[in-house]
């Protein structure tokens, strides 16, 4: 819901103190959940700024041993994700994967290339937005 009302302060609760988030389009992780709830506010208003809203649509990587470009990936099936979505709903651009420590997300990965965003389905839920 974050992702899509824009609203920085609602990761607070939900990410752990160990908290990292890699980018395949950075060197470098955010080590940190106040490092990341203070990059995303940032981010966030760049959006706002830039007046083409992003969504996060709740999806699901569903194939085993696919195939992405030549990278054979091994993923288990039916895995969780967010698709990102800029301006329209069908102009997805990356996907987002998350992994979990006692119900809280200890890291995000932002996936540009590998796995790619046409590698899953959408379920058509968008938290924090009507359809």
């Amino acid at each position: 819901m974050a992702y899509n009302t824009l609203n920085a302060s609602l990761f607070d609760a939900f990410l752990d103190d160990d908290f990292v988030y890699e980018s395949q389009m950075a060197f470098e992780p955010i080590v940190g959940k106040q490092n990341f709830v203070d990059y995303i506010h940032a981010n966030f208003e760049a959006v706002l700024n830039s007046g083409r809203l992003i969504y996060a649509e709740i999806g699901r990587i569903g194939m085993s041993n696919q195939n992405s470009g030549g990278i054979k990936l091994l993923l288990a099936e039916n895995v969780p994700c967010l698709l990102m979505v800029q301006g329209e709903k069908y102009n997805k651009f990356d996907l987002i994967l998350f992994e979990f420590r006692n119900n809280k997300v200890l890291r995000m990965d932002l996936c540009t290339h590998v796995p790619h965003w046409s590698q899953a389905l959408g379920t058509n839920d968008y938290p924090g937005i009507a359809v």
